[in-house]
């Protein structure tokens, strides 16, 4: 079961009930050692925002070593109003930041692990996801073998997709 600042649990609400807080809060983990947000200073906060009348918005930024670090005015994640938004994830080693395949198999496999670790720091996991924008360079040519290495890291309900052709004058990683 998953654990984390998004996740289900004693003292903690389901994921379609994360607490929303304003300000920005910094989580970034190895995935040992992951903390959760004080679930209880964020409800205190919330409350204290309704009796006022005020909204207020969390902004979590999810942070993982197991998957390549931001290398711009980015973030890997970042969870607010109770959705975790994940951001371009390519088949890139997280140490090295090289590319890892030669196939779209393999590379498809790599950015799913990826994904799967900025998940995972969120206390979520593939399963809680429900929409994704896939970018691929040729859609027709590497359609059925993207589609079967993503299909083996998820289980119905399918999230919902959308599917573009990579510009191949895309800027590095």
């Amino acid at each position: 079961m998953a654990t984390g600042p998004l996740a289900a649990g004693p003292g903690r609400p389901k994921v379609g009930a994360f607490p929303i807080v304003s300000g920005k809060a910094n989580l970034v983990t190895d995935l040992t050692s992951a903390a959760p947000p004080d679930m209880t200073a964020i409800s205190d906060r919330l409350t204290r925002l309704d009796r006022e009348g005020r909204t207020a918005v969390t902004r979590t930024e999810i942070g993982v070593k197991s998957s390549p670090v931001a290398s711009g005015a980015y973030s890997q994640g970042v969870a607010a109003n109770k959705l975790l938004f994940v951001d371009e994830v390519g088949p890139y080693d997280p140490v090295t930041r090289a590319v890892v395949g030669t196939t779209v198999e393999e590379q498809t496999i790599q950015t799913m692990e990826n994904i799967r670790a900025i998940l995972l720091g969120a206390g979520l996991d593939l399963e809680d996801v429900v929409n994704s924008t896939v970018y691929l360079a040729e859609l027709q040519r590497d359609w059925t073998a993207f589609d079967k290495a993503y299909g083996s890291f998820l289980a119905s309900p399918f999230p919902a997709r959308a599917k573009r052709r990579r510009d191949s004058q895309r800027h590095p990683r």
